[in-house]
């Protein structure tokens, strides 16, 4: 989806980090991706009328975020006006990023390791016998 968007010319600002990988992203698309996004809530919050632009924007991480990702945030919003210096407030819990666990080595049996000798060496081409010399007479 982002290289479509990109080759269209859009953008877009990363709502949230979370730790996990592959899998974690499939669940967090598949049950309902924008009650977890940042940006998503404080967009809501805002056209609600539960937030002022400075709050949603605090919330979205204005703070945090380069300034083309602040004039996509205030697209994002409808607000033509960046507020002044120091009127979003920093959010009140920054979550730090946490790596995802990592994972223990798989150890196998025996009986694995002699499955996997054998079938390397039944893929293994046999060693070629040197070639005999032989001499063939002329007219013999």
């Amino acid at each position: 989806m982002t290289e479509v968007q990109v080759k269209a010319g859009g953008s877009w600002v990363l709502g949230r980090v979370e730790p996990g990988g592959h899998e974690r992203e499939r669940y967090l698309k598949k049950h309902e991706a924008s009650r977890h996004c940042d940006v998503c809530k404080a967009l809501a919050d805002y056209e609600n009328r539960r937030m002022s632009p400075e709050q949603a924007l605090s919330k979205a991480g204005w703070n945090a975020v380069s300034e083309y990702e602040q004039r996509l945030l205030l697209e994002i919003f409808g607000i033509s006006e960046p507020p002044a210096k120091g009127a979003v407030p920093a959010p009140p819990q920054v979550r730090p990023m946490v790596p995802a666990p990592s994972h223990e080595p798989v150890t196998y049996g025996p009986e694995v390791d002699a499955l996997v000798d054998a079938l390397i060496e039944s893929w293994t081409p046999p060693k070629a016998e040197p070639a005999l010399e032989t001499e063939i007479e002329a007219g013999a």
